[in-house]
Formats: structure tokens, sequence, C-alpha cells
């Protein structure tokens, strides 16, 4: 059987339309949860419908500039490079801290709705070795106060340093 178009990709562009098919179904996911969370979100913020309604369409339109933003980016810039470099947005909850205690009459929620786990890698041909190497010598940083000290020395707040078994 034929598939039309898709029997023409090559095994790079099938790999790269599965990953694209995967990225949309994990949004698509995403975006499902926000919506089914939504009276919930409505009951404890104690938000009207109006407000539940400008909220979901802030996330969904933020999502589109974002994704169409970050594409244009990697277009021009690479993704790779793109993708270093909007990593630091994942500390996300200490800008929002910022900006609450200057807009003041706001605040967060103390728990947890998510964890980003920071990690390091090095490639799988450099052994069993060096990874065991890379996998002390974070445990070391961490242990020895480098990283907390890192963290406060950039004025990081709200951040934490994962424990040995975390």
């Amino acid at each position: 059987m034929r598939l039309g178009w898709y029997s023409d990709l090559t095994s790079t562009e099938k790999r790269t339309y599965w990953a694209c098919f995967g990225g949309f179904t994990l949004d698509s996911m995403d975006a499902t949860i926000f919506a089914l969370m939504m009276p919930v979100l409505m009951t404890v913020l104690s938000l009207s419908k109006s407000d539940a309604g400008l909220l979901g369409s802030i996330s969904l339109i933020g999502s589109a500039l974002g994704g169409w933003g970050a594409g244009m980016l990697a277009d021009r810039y690479g993704r790779i490079k793109v993708d270093q470099h909007l990593s630091v947005a994942a500390g996300i909850r200490q800008q929002l801290a910022k900006d609450a205690a200057k807009a003041g009459g706001m605040r967060l929620l103390d728990e947890h709705f998510m964890v980003i786990r920071q990690a390091m890698g090095l490639p799988k041909a450099k052994g069993a070795e060096a990874a065991q190497y890379l996998a002390d010598f974070v445990e070391q940083m961490k242990a020895s106060g480098f990283v907390a000290a890192a963290l406060a020395r950039h004025h990081i707040e709200g951040a934490g340093v994962a424990g040995k078994d975390d």
C-alpha cells in the first residue's frame, strides 16, 4: 500500500515527521489538561468565567507566538543554538516571584506543579568511566556547596539543589 507523499520521504524526513507529530501530540495533551483543570483553577483562584477564558486564550496565543518566534529564530540562527539560549527560561518561577513582589497584591502558590530537572551529559562513545566521572563531579559540586553558592551569587531565588537521590 502506497501512502502518497509519505512514501516519498527519506528516512531522515520520516523521523522528522514523527518527531513533529509527537511534539504536536504532547502540546495538544498539554492544552487539553489545562482545559480540564480550568474548573479547579476557577474554584481555587476564584476566577470568573471571563477571567478563565482570558487565561486560556492568553495561554494558547502565547504558545502559538512562542512557537512561531522560536521557529523563526531557529531558521536564522540554528535549532541547537536557539534551544540552548531559550533553556534559561526554565527559571520562570523566580521571574514570576520578582514580578509578583513588584506588582504587589499578588502571590504564588507554594506547592510545585512542575519540577524542572537540569542535566549534564556526554557522548556514549566516551564510555562508562567518563559517565561515572561526570556523575561524581556533579555530586561533588552539589555536596561542596558550589552549586548553591553559584545560585546565591547570581541572585537566583526559589531554586533548590537536588539531593543525591533526587
